[in-house]
């Protein structure tokens, strides 16, 4: 019988004391986590703010969906108010199969199936395409709208101009979401309540595309502000499902991040590393047949 000794695993987290701050000025995403390495850069590419911006850079003959994400210590949203704000410019019109959004307040990453188990998700026709900004509610497939701020992205803010947004959650659950076109004057365009999302460890920029409308998102000046805790608990191992002779799928109780060097070993077989990852879960390749 051949068991499984031990699995290892590095979990990247950022922050700043009570805040968490990206500016892209000193060039580096070695702390972002890409869905596909390389299809997103830091530019000096008509930046939004500074020298630097974010940018999706990758052209691509093919429709697709490409993310981002930064990691942070858990922020615990029952117990203090949080602050999100960022700036975006998106130079194409908006639509069902071309638009972008970002996701925080989540348990997990997307998967394969783009699909993230539970987060906040704020918008343009992240789902259907009625060009207004939103904020959604994502549990799985179940993905409702919770606000619809009633402002018309391609009508209001136009293509290839900067905008701000401020995102604040109180204790209590209400949820403001504010705006400046102009540059310095935030202002509010609209607010919901929801209770049930309270935990972030991420903040994540997505995109969809078309093949000829890649290329077409920057981002800048990420701000963060609430109640960190300090992750110092290890990632514990949930369950383990065989998917074929040759390889199981292992579900952790947290976000784990495989690194090149670290891996598993297994009882008389050895030690192999997994290929790299980020998630939940881990495909695991074994050495043996099952």
């Amino acid at each position: 019988m051949k068991t499984l000794v031990f699995l290892f695993f590095i979990i990247p987290v950022i922050s700043l004391g009570q805040e968490v701050r990206w500016n892209f000025e000193d060039n580096d995403l070695t702390q972002w986590y890409q869905n596909v390495p390389g299809r997103w850069e830091v530019s000096d590419e008509y930046p939004i703010t500074g020298k630097y911006s974010l940018h999706h850079a990758f052209d691509n003959d093919k429709a697709d969906v490409d993310w981002i994400a930064l990691f942070h210590d858990p922020l615990k949203l029952a117990e203090s108010q949080a602050i999100w704000q960022f700036s975006i410019r998106y130079k194409y019109k908006p639509s069902a199969k071309n638009n972008w959004a970002v996701m925080f307040a989540g348990s997990n990453l997307p998967g394969n199936d783009k699909l993230m188990d539970y987060a906040l998700v704020l918008g343009v026709n992240y789902r259907g395409s009625d060009d207004e900004i939103r904020l959604w509610k994502q549990k799985g497939e179940n993905i409702e709208s919770i606000l619809s701020t009633h402002v018309n992205w391609e009508n209001d803010i136009k293509t290839n101009n900067p905008v701000s947004f401020r995102i604040t959650r109180t204790i209590n659950g209400l949820i403001s979401v504010e705006i400046d076109t102009s540059g310095g004057n935030f202002f509010k365009i609209g607010e919901t309540i929801e209770t049930e999302i309270i935990h972030s460890q991420f903040f994540l920029v997505y995109y969809k595309y078309t093949s000829t409308y890649d290329r077409g998102l920057y981002f800048d000046d990420l701000y963060i502000e609430g109640n960190f805790s300090k992750d110092t608990l290890q990632p514990r191992v949930k369950t383990i499902h065989t998917i074929s002779s040759k390889s199981i799928l292992v579900e952790f109780n947290k976000i784990v991040s495989t690194k090149e060097g670290n891996g598993f070993c297994i009882g008389g077989i050895g030690c192999r590393s997994p290929q790299n990852t980020i998630g939940s879960y881990l495909l695991v390749d074994l050495p043996f047949e099952l």
